[in-house]
C-alpha cells in the first residue's frame, strides 16, 4: 500500500488508527482500529452516511470501543508468554517444535538445487 496515494482524509484516519493501536499497546493495527478512526473523523465521510441511513454514529463507536478493548496489548502477551515460560509442559513441547525446526532447516540445507 503507498499511503501518498490516498486522500488526504484516509491518510489522516490511517494514521488515527495506527496512534490508537500504539496507544493501547496492541501488537498490530486491526481493521477495528480504522473503522473507529473513520467512524469518528470530523467532517468525514462516515459519520455522514451514518446519520443519512439513521444510524447512530455513537453507538457504532461505542460497540468499536469495546471490540478493541478486547484486543490483547503487548503487556498482555508478554505477561503470557512469562506464565507459559514456568509451565514445564510448555518448555518439553517447545523443546521439541524447536528440535523439528532446526531438522528442518537442515534438511533444507542440503537439498540439491535446480539450475535456472
Amino acid at each position: 500500500m503507498r499511503p501518498d496515494r490516498l486522500t488526504v482524509k484516509a491518510q489522516e484516519a490511517l494514521q488515527t488508527a495506527q496512534q490508537q493501536a500504539e496507544r493501547r499497546q496492541h501488537p498490530q493495527l486491526d481493521v477495528e482500529h480504522l473503522l473507529l478512526a473513520l467512524a469518528t473523523q470530523r467532517d468525514g465521510l462516515i459519520p455522514s452516511l451514518l446519520k443519512k441511513l439513521g444510524a447512530a454514529p455513537d453507538q457504532l463507536t461505542a460497540r468499536l470501543d469495546r471490540a478493541i478493548e478486547r484486543i490483547p496489548g503487548v503487556s498482555y502477551l508478554s505477561r503470557l508468554a512469562e506464565l507459559w515460560a514456568d509451565d514445564p509442559m510448555y518448555r518439553a513441547r517447545l523443546g521439541i517444535l524447536l528440535r523439528l525446526k532446526d531438522e528442518i532447516d537442515s534438511a533444507r540445507a542440503v537439498e540439491p538445487t535446480v539450475p535456472m
